[in-house]
């Protein structure tokens, strides 16, 4: 017999090799993007940590692995800009982080950058609901040996590690697996920062570079205009 794992879905991985040094630069930083209750997210409108030129050279990483993530498709990646549309702050006690997706944007991101060995948190991705199976919950309730593969799997995970950078479809469900006893406390000084898992998250939008005689995909930015009454 042939099997054919037909349309996979693309999750790419990526490890930053100035990943140290970076940190210490978070480090040094991390309360600038702070309220005054110790959070940062999109809720608080921390939503433009790419703007903090300390950090450029980790989302000059990120472009480039987005690059490399689009030419896995056998598509041109400089036919596009790569617009940071925003990014945010997700630092956690252990928290769960609910099931959803990024369904404004092209391509989302997320990298590590600290993560204690009791706050890992995996990062689970989930299977379409209306998934090419049998029958609805084929395989879920009648896989008794608990065997899950490419096949019959519904969801996905991954142990964060420092330094890990992942990108998938903006569209692609997720969420954060949480332990829900550690600390959720406020944020006050950088020990309560280091016991807490943080990572970055992001958006991107694709748009051509120049005008382009095609259907689909955003044209450039600068052909774009708005109109006031």
């Amino acid at each position: 017999m042939n099997n054919h794992a037909l349309f996979p879905v693309l999750v790419s991985e990526f490890h930053y090799d100035e990943h140290k040094q970076f940190k210490n630069i978070f480090f040094n930083s991390v309360f600038d993007h702070l309220n005054d209750r110790g959070v940062s997210d999109e809720s608080t409108g921390h939503v433009t940590i790419h703007h903090d030129d300390r950090y450029k050279y980790l989302y000059t990483f990120v472009v480039s692995c987005i690059k490399e993530f689009i030419k896995t498709y056998n598509v041109n990646p400089e036919l596009f800009d790569i617009n940071i549309v925003k990014s945010w702050l997700n630092i956690t006690g252990g928290q769960s982080n609910p099931n959803h997706n990024h369904a404004d944007a092209h391509i989302a991101f997320v990298y590590y950058v600290h993560v204690p060995e009791n706050v890992y948190n995996s990062i689970r991705f989930y299977n379409y609901v209306f998934r090419h199976e049998p029958f609805t919950s084929f395989c879920k309730i009648n896989n008794e040996n608990n065997v899950w593969d490419i096949f019959n799997s519904y969801t996905w995970q991954f142990k964060p590690i420092d330094g890990q950078l992942m990108v998938f479809p903006a569209t692609l469900n997720h969420d954060t697996i949480g332990h829900d006893e550690l600390s959720t406390n406020k944020i006050e000084g950088i020990n309560d920062v280091e016991n807490r898992r943080i990572s970055i998250a992001g958006d991107i939008i694709l748009t051509y570079k120049e005008k382009i005689a095609k259907h689909l995909g955003l044209q450039p930015i600068k052909n774009w205009r708005m109109f006031e009454k």
